[in-house]
């Protein structure tokens, strides 16, 4: 089967990227030309990254539209209107990915990237574990048994997930584009911890955590 990544540069939607590819599936994506760290590991892992162009969105395919783009962009309308074609936005495919695994998201306004590396760094001695970190770096497989996710509050795009456990690190406000107030922020979160099935570790020295 073939994903194609539209935005594949992205720090998220490469490790997802990589993760679909060490899941079997053959990945190309595409991107702005200029040259984004996230590319150098997609280049070693051989996937093909293009210019934007619609002709990149072939018939029967699946197609993971990146959070930053929208039908202005030439290959997201053309995915949207083929109806062959399987599209959804990286928020709504990594929140399938998460339900077939035992897992872990982390989530909060700052230190979620190196939070999610710490926690991935311990469990993989004891079990077989999958991360998707926000350094452009993915790892799973069909054995991989837990599943650690950095999990990003933009635009409410974490409240697609539902994990097992999550950590809340810290909650200071952000995105101030989508969230207007504290309030609103903090009720996000809220939303979030209330559909995490298993059990959830918080910071509790942050006030807004408490």
């Amino acid at each position: 089967m073939k994903i194609h990544f539209i935005g594949i540069k992205g720090s998220g939607m490469s490790s997802l990227a990589l993760i679909c590819q060490s899941l079997g599936y053959e990945v190309t994506g595409s991107d702005v030309d200029f040259f984004i760290f996230t590319q150098k590991e997609l280049e070693e892992h051989g996937i093909p990254i293009y210019s934007f162009d619609k002709s990149n969105i072939k018939d029967n395919i699946s197609v993971v539209i990146g959070n930053a783009f929208d039908d202005s962009n030439p290959e997201v309308k053309e995915a949207l209107a083929n109806k062959t074609v399987d599209a959804v936005y990286y928020f709504e495919f990594l929140g399938r990915l998460i339900s077939q695994y035992e897992s872990i998201s982390v989530a909060g306004t700052h230190g979620k990237t190196t939070s999610t590396s710490m926690i991935k760094s311990l469990l993989i001695p004891y079990k077989e574990t999958g991360y998707l970190i926000g350094d452009g770096t993915g790892v799973l497989s069909k054995e991989s048994e837990l599943f650690v996710v950095e999990s990003c509050e933009f635009q409410d795009h974490f409240l697609h997930y539902v994990p097992d456990y999550a950590l809340i690190t810290n909650i200071d406000l952000d995105h101030v584009d989508y969230f207007k107030s504290l309030e609103q922020y903090i009720q996000s979160f809220q939303t979030f911890v209330n559909q995490v099935k298993k059990g959830v570790v918080l910071f509790g020295d942050d006030n807004n955590v408490r």
